[in-house]
C-alpha cells in the first residue's frame, strides 16, 4: 500500500493541509517500508536506540535511506539513561535537578 498512488496522494492531501507532517515507519533492517515511505518525504530523522544501535547498523540504515532521499535532518537518540554518570550535565541548570523550562529552575 506505501507504494501505491493513493498513498502518494495521501501524502500529497497532508502537506497541503499542514505545516509539519511526521510519518513513523518500522525499522529500517527490518522491512524496506522507511525507504519506500522516505521517497515522499521532504526529509528523514533516523531514530538510534542507546547502547542497542552499533555503528555497523547505523552506517547500514543511513547507506540505505541516501539512495531514495538523500536529506537526512539527523540522528535522534532514543532511550539514553540520563541518570547515569555520563549524562549528569546534559538537561539540567548547573547541576541542579531540575530540567530546562521546569516551573523549579
Amino acid at each position: 500500500m506505501i507504494g501505491s498512488k493513493r498513498f502518494t496522494e495521501l501524502i500529497s492531501e497532508l502537506n497541503s493541509n499542514f505545516d509539519f507532517v511526521f510519518i513513523d515507519s518500522p525499522p529500517v533492517l527490518l522491512l524496506t517500508d522507511a525507504q519506500l515511505i522516505s521517497t515522499q518525504a521532504d526529509a528523514y530523522i533516523v531514530v538510534v536506540r542507546c547502547n542497542r544501535t552499533t555503528k555497523r547498523q547505523l552506517r547500514r540504515v543511513m547507506h540505505l535511506m541516501r539512495e531514495p532521499n538523500p536529506r537526512s535532518l539527523g540522528i535522534l537518540l532514543n532511550a539514553a539513561d540520563t541518570s547515569s554518570a555520563a549524562y549528569a550535565e546534559y538537561g539540567y541548570y548547573k547541576g541542579s535537578n531540575s530540567y530546562y523550562g521546569s516551573d523549579n529552575a
